[in-house]
């Protein structure tokens, strides 16, 4: 009788007295953000953290990290190369995630990323300092035509959608433009400011509030229709030049997360996509939300790969 009354008393003594697993998470959350400071990805980095914050338990914390590099190559890698225990995730941006390990040895590989929760679509836009002579896409193609050594173009690197909509616009236009590549869309808008580049591209959010100050002209966005946010701006397509180019940014962790963490990081940023303070304050900042849970991310992922690649096939683009 003796053997069974210590066997519950052991398990009495564990269930009110024995050290409890800790809860996840037991120390700060890292958010990587793979650009520099001020750009649009940071911007809605910033703002949801808190939100994050405020999904997970009482106390918990999300530190947003900049590790830029690469074109977002370091920080991707950061973020994969992380130990799978819910502490370190990150922001992944197409299409720089998918289109760096086509274009070179990449230090991450996109299979040994876990996507969790997609936040926002940005479409592109081709931008110009206030003031300039051009217009419209139809001015900026003459004016590369006529003087091309002047025609610079700045975007946030090789194999970004900046560079790509400038390769596509190169084709469609018969012109070349000269490609000037920075860490981050904030370097692309201190360049415009200080007249250092004449053009450059930026997603539609960044380049919305950029417009609020009165430094830049936006000749256009590149989404398939006018987005919602903004109905007054014209698409590439309704000017002439058959053009669908964005950003997909979302969060992601390395792969092998443990299931019950992996949950409670979905729901945490789920939730806090989908809190009405953060939805008002990214409407307020022209952030194009489009919350997608890990599947239907995942699914996104996939095609784009295959779009891609496809590309890449047919017509390899370069730091040119």
């Amino acid at each position: 009788m003796l053997a069974p009354f210590m066997t519950l008393l052991t398990l009495f003594v564990t269930m009110i007295g024995g050290p409890a697993a800790a809860a996840f998470p037991d120390r700060p959350v890292t958010l990587i953000v793979p650009f520099a400071a001020g750009g649009s990805t940071d911007v809605t980095a910033r703002m949801i953290a808190p939100y994050i914050e405020k999904n997970l338990h009482a106390g918990a914390r999300v530190v947003v990290s900049n590790i830029q590099g690469g074109g977002g190559d370091v920080g991707f890698a950061t973020i994969s190369g992380a130990i799978p225990d819910g502490h370190t995730i990150g922001f992944i941006n197409t299409p720089s995630f998918l289109t760096i390990p086509l274009e070179r040895q990449a230090r991450f590989d996109p299979k040994l990323f876990d996507p969790l929760v997609a936040i926002v679509d940005d479409p592109s836009t081709v931008v110009v300092p206030a003031g300039s002579a051009i217009a419209t896409p139809v001015d900026l193609v003459a004016f590369a035509r006529t003087t091309p050594q002047k025609a610079s173009f700045a975007t946030t690197g090789v194999g970004s959608d900046e560079q790509l909509s400038m390769l596509k616009l190169q084709e469609l236009g018969g012109v070349r433009f000269v490609h000037i590549p920075f860490p981050g869309g904030a370097h692309i808008y201190r360049a415009l400011r200080n007249g250092n580049v004449m053009v450059a591209g930026m997603n539609l959010s960044e380049a919305l509030r950029a417009r609020e100050e009165g430094r830049i002209t936006i000749l256009g966005q590149m989404s398939r229709n006018r987005h919602p946010v903004a109905p007054d701006l014209p698409t590439f397509r309704e000017m002439g030049f058959d053009i669908a180019m964005g950003a997909m940014r979302g969060i992601a962790a390395p792969r092998g997360l443990p299931d019950d963490v992996r949950q409670v990081l979905v729901d945490a940023i789920t939730a806090a996509a989908a809190d009405p303070d953060f939805q008002a304050k990214a409407k307020a900042t022209y952030q194009p939300l489009r919350i997608l849970g890990p599947d239907a991310f995942a699914d996104e992922l996939t095609a784009m790969d295959r779009d891609y690649r496809a590309l890449w096939a047919v017509s390899p683009w370069s730091d040119r």
